[in-house]
């Protein structure tokens, strides 16, 4: 039998067991990233190489003999996985002539508009013929990069001048080098869907609302809480099926990862993204959601097709009880002592895991700490975060708690009643 030879595209934390599974199957694994990630310690090889350097990379293509190239968890990756597939004639689960549909933001609001599907107002700004009279989406709105990724030179602008000041930064985000789309601000609930399609079917993998805390007028929210299942996903399941499958036909996916943005409000869904790869945050969640691996799925795609049917199977386990991953972030401040941060890790918590120490400075760590937990029923889930939300003290020098305030999203209605 001829030898399995996998490129994976990436090195940080959310490769490590896509790396580790692989190899455990009998791939020669090749781990290439400029990034020196844990994932290449269990890599067969491993290439310290920018991806964006296509012909380094295709050089260790042909030198490996790789039969195959994955990733995911990142819009970038995702684009040069399949960039470099095809320039090496190798398989890949999305064709090159559609993979700009989800990641040119121009092109999937064509793309829902052709399929029917609600989204946001929005238009394309070219940085080289920018004018005030060019502008028709209402202030306040959100600008973002043409096909940036991971949120980055996302802002909220209140006016033209606010917008003029900001653009330059939106568009070093985008890989047009010039595009920009402006975009009224959705008031909606969100909910975030991670999906796999086999034989053109949407399994869902994860339903979950996004709760996030801190929208004022000056800047956009940040997250705060994933929640799983939605509180609306009776509501939406079925009709989010019918969005991925859509989708997945006009972007000629058969098999693989696809994942969506939804605004919930009064009974009506708007699309705000949709992706050709699973999300990065709180994937490390998804077996305990459903007893899905979501790295399993991805080699089995390439290798052994067959042995999806069997894991998703686990679908619908995902919506019998409740799982939430929660992300305190910090206020700026020297940390003096850890507090009280060990009183919330209990036995509900699949990860527990402290970003801060004594005498570091919290600009420093991405969170002060960040949970994955499971519980029964929303109602234990909602208790625990607001005992977590109330009570986690962390204190500065000056005795200040450096936890960032956060509150319980309350389901009545808009979800931002005031900016």
């Amino acid at each position: 039998m001829e030898e399995k030879r996998l490129l994976i595209f990436g090195s940080v934390k959310e490769f490590n067991r896509l790396t580790q599974y692989s190899v455990e199957r009998g791939i020669h694994t090749v781990v290439v990233d400029a990034y020196q990630g844990e994932a290449k310690k269990f890599a067969t090889k491993s290439y310290d190489v920018d991806l964006r350097d296509n012909d380094l990379v295709d050089q260790i293509i042909k030198e490996e003999r790789i039969d195959h190239i994955i990733s995911s968890y990142s819009d970038n990756m995702f684009e040069m996985m399949v960039n470099a597939s095809n320039r090496n004639n190798l398989p890949t689960f999305c064709p090159i002539s559609k993979v700009r549909y989800l990641r040119d933001k121009g092109l999937m609001k064509n793309m829902f508009e052709e399929l029917g599907i609600r989204t946001a107002n929005a238009q394309m700004i070219d940085i080289e013929n920018f004018s005030e009279n060019n502008i028709k989406t209402p202030f306040p709105c959100v600008v973002k990069p043409l096909d940036g990724w991971g949120s980055k030179g996302v802002k909220l602008v209140h006016d033209f001048q606010e917008l003029t000041n900001y653009l330059s930064k939106t568009i070093s985000f985008s890989t047009s080098g010039r595009y920009a789309l402006l975009e009224e601000i959705n008031m909606g609930y969100e909910i975030n869907v991670m999906s796999w399609i086999k034989d053109g079917k949407a399994y869902i993998i994860e339903l979950g609302d996004r709760e996030t805390t801190g929208m004022t007028k000056d800047k956009l929210p940040h997250q705060s809480r994933e929640v799983f299942p939605s509180i609306y996903y009776k509501e939406v399941e079925s009709r989010v099926r019918k969005m991925l499958e859509k989708i997945s036909r006009y972007c000629e996916i058969q098999e693989g990862p696809l994942s969506i943005q939804l605004f919930y409000e009064s009974g009506d869904i708007s699309v705000g993204e949709v992706a050709g790869r699973f999300f990065g945050d709180a994937q490390g969640l998804v077996p305990v959601i459903n007893r899905i691996d979501l790295n399993e799925l991805l080699i089995n795609m390439l290798y052994f097709p067959s042995e999806n049917y069997e894991l998703l199977k686990n679908e619908k386990r995902a919506f019998d009880h409740c799982s939430i991953a929660l992300y305190l972030l910090p206020e700026r401040g020297i940390v003096r002592d850890l507090g009280n941060i060990m009183e919330f890790k209990n036995e509900q918590c699949d990860e527990y895991k402290v970003y801060v120490k004594p005498g570091m400075s919290t600009t420093m760590a991405p969170w002060i700490v960040s949970v994955f937990a499971h519980f029964n029923t929303r109602k234990e889930a909602d208790e625990y975060t607001r005992n977590i939300y109330n009570n986690l003290y962390v204190p500065g020098l000056d005795g200040k708690n450096l936890v960032m305030t956060n509150k319980l999203v309350v389901y009545d209605g808009k979800k931002w009643k005031n900016m």
